[in-house]
């Protein structure tokens, strides 16, 4: 037998919210969330640039972009790229080389060892460390 509470639900959703509701369409409803979901796309081809060069200029037109868009958080976020500008065009020095994984590696260890406060075994601590990769060519690469 059929669901008559689920089918009644469903067609007053189908009704009111058509499938073919879009995202732009729900970000035309919100102008702000729109302006910062098209920046933050447009952020993310900071790091596929060629050259430190345009990916200087790119970045450069985003701050300003951020600064007059008249969102708070976007242009406070546009003054911490813009002090932290030498560190980000860094990844061009290095051959895109980051620290990510590592980085990532290091907070999973933090909270391994948060979780193991008071074990008296520090080799237990070390295998927990060494378990959360498959093997120890894992925990280098991250």
């Amino acid at each position: 037998m059929r669901n008559v509470g689920s089918s009644i639900l469903n067609h007053f959703f189908r009704k009111r919210y058509p499938l073919n509701v879009s995202l732009d369409h729900a970000l035309e409803l919100n102008k702000p969330l729109a302006t910062a979901y098209y920046m933050k796309e447009e952020l993310r081809l900071i790091w596929q640039q060629k050259s430190k060069e345009d990916a200087s200029n790119l970045l450069s037109e985003w701050v300003n972009k951020a600064e007059v868009s008249g969102i708070r958080v976007v242009k406070s976020f546009a003054r911490t790229l813009a002090r932290l500008r030498v560190a980000i065009l860094a990844y061009y020095d290095f051959d895109g080389l980051s620290s990510g994984k590592i980085e990532g590696s290091n907070n999973k260890i933090k909270t391994i060892h948060k979780v193991a406060y008071g074990y008296r075994d520090m080799e237990f601590l070390k295998l927990k460390i060494l378990s959360m990769h498959e093997n120890r060519e894992d925990a280098l690469s991250g």
